[in-house]
């Protein structure tokens, strides 16, 4: 197992762990869980990289996947079975496993504790389980250490401050004889650009007119044939009054002159001896209302 560091292109620890090759490892704080294919699985202080621990055969399986939880819960997994080891790196030796379970006739691939939660997820040859382990997530956690409810904006300013905290103050720090300073080519290009925007945003509002759409439509075109026809009747009605009632005298004698004659054809062409005689209109009534009162009347 090799440990390396950002700033050196050489790795800066190396330790053996095992005597055949390394098939699992998960780190938590200053303390490392490494499995071989020997079927033996070890636990490491990184502070002083002496073994802490060494766990034998059990189940007659390498072990093939380790994870290590907030509280400092390990798993491990050798082929269809699973045990929870608790209290790993705190006390002695622990003597049995904290949680076992086994999963008949699958074989287990990997397996990963849930952040802040109290679940172990399983992958297996059928499918995925999950498998609830007690005490594995922090009831109590610091948001400013690690929040699981944090936003995308939160995670961002985290990620930033974290490069803030990686780089030398003198690399960061702000040049107190140039603070003040316009750089007039970058000032005055700005202010051409934005006048020139102007210049482009009045030349469209000239351009821009009122249009008005669906003019040419049947319905349309039927709607102003119409009010064009009103008007003119409207003009000429109001023409015909302001002549005045000599006029409409006229027209209606014209027209009771038809009527007579048109009455005198039929009665000759029917061959009946009858006479029509014809009712005067009474007095007051106005020269539009007489022709209602000059029609004939047939006489027997």
């Amino acid at each position: 197992v090799t440990l390396w560091t950002p700033s050196v292109k050489e790795p800066v620890v190396k330790i053996s762990c095992h005597n055949s090759k390394v098939t699992a490892l998960a780190v938590h704080g200053n303390y490392m869980v490494t499995a071989g294919a020997e079927a033996k699985w070890k636990v490491w202080d990184l502070r002083t990289y002496n073994m802490l621990h060494c766990y034998g055969r059990k189940y007659g399986h390498a072990v093939n996947s380790i994870d290590v939880s907030m509280t400092g819960m390990v798993a491990m997994s050798c082929g269809g079975f699973l045990d929870v080891f608790k209290d790993v790196f705190s006390t002695a030796r622990p003597s049995k496993p904290y949680i076992k379970e086994q999963y008949r006739g699958l074989q287990i691939e990997s397996l990963r504790f849930r952040p802040f939660e109290d679940v172990c997820c399983v992958g297996h040859s059928g499918g995925f389980s999950s498998l609830i382990v007690p005490g594995a997530g922090k009831a109590n956690f610091d948001s400013f250490e690690a929040n699981p409810f944090e936003t995308k904006k939160q995670r961002q300013e985290r990620e930033v401050q974290s490069l803030l905290d990686k780089l030398q103050p003198d690399s960061i720090m702000l040049d107190p004889d140039r603070i003040g300073e316009i750089n007039q080519e970058v000032a005055k290009a700005y202010n051409q650009k934005g006048k020139e925007e102007e210049e482009k945003e009045a030349e469209e509002a000239k351009k821009a007119t009122k249009k008005m759409r669906g003019k040419n439509k049947v319905g349309n075109r039927m709607k102003r044939k119409a009010l064009k026809k009103g008007a003119e009747q409207r003009q000429k009605t109001k023409d015909r009054l302001a002549q005045g009632g000599g006029e409409d005298d006229g027209d209606d004698d014209d027209d009771e002159d038809d009527d007579d004659e048109d009455e005198d054809a039929a009665g000759e062409a029917a061959g009946e001896g009858t006479r029509l005689e014809r009712q005067p209109a009474p007095p007051g009534v106005g020269a539009a209302l007489s022709r209602f009162y000059g029609k004939r009347r047939r006489k027997t």
